[in-house]
């Protein structure tokens, strides 16, 4: 485990290009725009396009932003992803990896970008564990959620970043675009508040590099080490 940990410590150290420190992203549709600062960290602004409901519609809308805010950090993180294939558990065969499955092979449900947005959690909590210090256990890892001021949209955080936006459907329906955008940073703003507290000093947990493994091996595809 040790080993491991170093070879993807090295990984890390010798792959990692952080994000801008200001950076502007989108989801494919084009229907959400946010400015990321903090090199992707922290979502300063949520621009919402007009015609929101004609692109992907309500039940569509949230998992947009999660793909924007998602696409301004995941550049970074397949380089890592792929620096860490390389360093696998246990002597094998070298092989090419597989191919991460693209977004016009399979598209992207609510549920795949919550899963996403959690994976890259853990890959930025294994970047400040292994590539600035080592690691130290602790056992605080719990999910945090913010509110819009008229609580019709949820952002859930997970070590500081955003795993999941959920909005009331019919609400949205019914909100402008402007609206919209205001209520989503307010939401987001409310996250971060309330992960500041409860993520203050907080440790990657002692089983980070084994949620890394599985990350790696969800991308890459678990035969690789067969």
């Amino acid at each position: 485990m040790l080993a491991e940990a170093e070879s993807l410590a090295q990984a890390a150290r010798v792959a990692y290009r952080p994000p801008p420190e200001v950076t502007d992203s989108s989801d494919a549709s084009g229907t959400v725009t946010v400015t990321m600062n903090d090199h992707g960290r922290r979502v300063t602004r949520v621009v919402v396009a007009a015609d929101w409901r004609d692109r992907v519609g309500a039940e569509g809308l949230g998992p947009a932003v999660m793909e924007a805010v998602v696409s301004a950090r995941l550049s970074a993180m397949k380089d890592f992803a792929a620096a860490t294939a390389e360093a696998p558990s246990t002597p094998s065969t070298p092989s090419a990896p597989a191919s991460p499955p693209s977004a016009a092979k399979r598209p992207m449900t609510a549920r795949n970008w919550d899963e996403l947005g959690r994976m890259l959690d853990t890959l930025e909590r294994a970047i400040d564990a292994c590539a600035i210090s080592p690691p130290i256990d602790q056992e605080k890892n719990d999910e945090t959620v913010g509110h819009s001021a008229n609580r019709r949209i949820a952002v859930s955080m997970v070590a500081g970043q955003p795993s999941s936006v959920n909005m009331d459907h019919r609400w949205a329906l019914r909100a402008g675009h402007r609206q919209l955008s205001a209520s989503l940073l307010e939401a987001f703003d409310s996250a971060y508040a309330a992960g500041a507290a409860d993520d203050a000093g907080a440790e990657p947990t002692a089983d980070l590099f084994g949620e890394l493994q599985s990350i790696v091996n969800a991308v890459f595809g678990e035969g690789r080490h067969a």
